[in-house]
């Protein structure tokens, strides 16, 4: 147990510091939060918003309220399925937005010069459909990984209740 005198000392060293000033130093420090790194810049691509997305994982980290290694793992990979399908309909409106600035339309967003440009996507090798297929894998392992995660939160809460109803016997009393 630290003294009151240990106390107010490391108050007053706390206050004088003022982080890392060298380049190692800052990019050292900026790993603290990190849990374990092995999905933090792998998930992203070139021009995606790191806070956004550790802003995702945050905000389903808090929701699901994860416990233990594998539900954390589980909540981690839900967060990286929900990026990436994200991430294909952002795909889906570019290979749109690309076809019809390529055929430089009039009215870029009317129904016609959209139904073109799928006309052309159709005809380029099929994107789209491709995209779609991308889609629907990236669901069926995002449900099947929430499934996975309910599944052990929900072992996880019986094995609690059963050890609170544990009735404590002390014999000879």
């Amino acid at each position: 147990m630290a003294t009151e005198k240990q106390i107010a000392a490391n108050k007053s060293n706390a206050l004088k510091s003022t982080g890392p000033k060298t380049v190692k130093g800052k990019s050292v420090s900026k790993l603290n939060a990190v849990k374990h790194g092995l999905l933090a810049e792998e998930v992203l691509v070139l021009g995606e918003d790191e806070e956004k997305y550790e802003l995702l994982q945050d905000q389903l980290e808090a929701e699901l309220s994860p416990e233990g290694v594998v539900e954390e793992d589980l909540v981690e990979r839900i967060g990286v399925l929900m990026w990436r399908l994200r991430r294909v309909y952002k795909f889906e409106a570019g290979i749109i937005n690309r076809n019809i600035d390529d055929n430089r339309y009039e009215n870029k967003g009317s129904p016609s010069n959209l139904g073109l440009s799928f006309v052309r996507t159709v005809h380029s090798g099929d994107p789209i459909s491709k995209l779609s297929r991308y889609e629907t894998s990236i669901q069926r392992s995002l449900y099947q990984t929430h499934g996975e995660l309910e599944r052990f939160q929900e072992k996880r809460k019986k094995i609690q209740l059963d050890e609170a109803t544990i009735i404590d016997i002390t014999p000879g009393e």
